[in-house]
C-alpha cells in the first residue's frame, strides 16, 4: 500500500477536499477488492466532488457550463 495522500496549500483544506484525500485512499485499497461495481461508484463520487470543488473555486461559471 502507497502512502496517504497529503494535501498542502497555503490555506487549510476544505472539507471536501478532505473528504476528496479520503476517497482517493478507498479507491486504491478497492483495487485489492478487484470489483468493478464498487470502483465506478467511488469513480462517480469522485466525479462529483471534484465538481462541487471546481463550483466553489470558481462561482462566478454559470450552472450552465457545469456538468
Amino acid at each position: 500500500m502507497s502512502e496517504p495522500i497529503v494535501l498542502s496549500g497555503p490555506e487549510p483544506i476544505s472539507p471536501i477536499e478532505r473528504t476528496i484525500a479520503c476517497c482517493l485512499e478507498a479507491r486504491e485499497a478497492m483495487g485489492q477488492i478487484a470489483d468493478p461495481f464498487l470502483q465506478t461508484l467511488m469513480d462517480m463520487l469522485l466525479l462529483e466532488l471534484g465538481s462541487r470543488l471546481a463550483a466553489d473555486l470558481h462561482p462566478s461559471v454559470p450552472d450552465a457550463f457545469r456538468s
